[in-house]
C-alpha cells in the first residue's frame, strides 16, 4: 500500500456523523479483537462505550480511507496521539506508518502510550523512532492494563 492508493481526513469536531463513529467503533473492535489478547470479551464490550464517546470528542480525528471506506484512524490531542487503530484486514501494509507520519508532521505528534501486554504496538512505534521514557502500571482510566510511555526520539530532552 503506498500513499498513493489511501486519503486522509482530518473529522472536524461536530462535523464527525454517527454512521462514520459507529464504522470506526467497528474497525477498533476488530483491531482490539485480533491485537489486544489481554483484554477479555468483556472488558472490550465496556471499552467500546469509552471508544465511541472519544470518538466524538477528541480534538484531532485523522481517519485513512481506502476509497470511500475508512481502514484506520488516529485520534490526537495537542502533541499526543491517544489512538491509533488499523482496520485487521489492513494490518502490515503501510496504512499505519502512514497515518502515524502524517500525526506526527502535520498535527505535531511526538508522545504516545502503549499497552505494555501488546508488544507488536511497542516495536512498531520503536520502529517508527519512539523512545520509551517511562512506565505506569495502570492505564489512564485505572485499569490494570500497564502502559509505556514513549517519546519520538528527536523531541527527547537532553540532560
Amino acid at each position: 500500500m503506498s500513499e498513493n492508493n489511501v486519503k486522509f481526513r482530518a473529522e472536524s469536531l461536530g462535523w464527525r456523523d454517527d454512521d462514520l463513529i459507529a464504522t470506526l467503533v467497528e474497525l477498533w473492535d476488530g483491531s482490539v479483537k485480533a491485537t489486544h489478547h489481554f483484554v477479555s470479551d468483556l472488558e472490550r464490550e465496556q471499552l467500546r462505550v469509552v471508544v465511541k464517546e472519544a470518538l466524538y470528542q477528541i480534538q484531532t480525528l485523522l481517519v485513512c480511507y481506502k476509497g470511500d471506506t475508512p481502514i484506520g484512524f488516529a485520534g490526537i490531542d495537542n502533541d499526543k496521539l491517544e489512538m491509533l487503530f488499523i482496520g485487521k484486514d489492513y494490518f502490515r501494509l503501510g496504512a499505519g506508518h502512514f497515518l502515524l507520519q502524517k500525526a506526527i508532521k502535520k498535527y505535531g505528534v511526538k508522545r504516545v502510550n502503549v499497552n505494555e501486554d501488546n508488544p507488536g504496538a511497542y516495536e512498531f512505534y520503536k520502529k517508527e523512532g519512539f523512545v520509551k521514557t517511562g512506565r505506569s502500571e495502570k492505564d489512564e482510566q485505572g485499569r490494570d492494563f500497564p502502559l509505556l510511555h514513549l517519546e519520538l526520539l528527536e523531541y527527547q530532552e537532553q540532560d
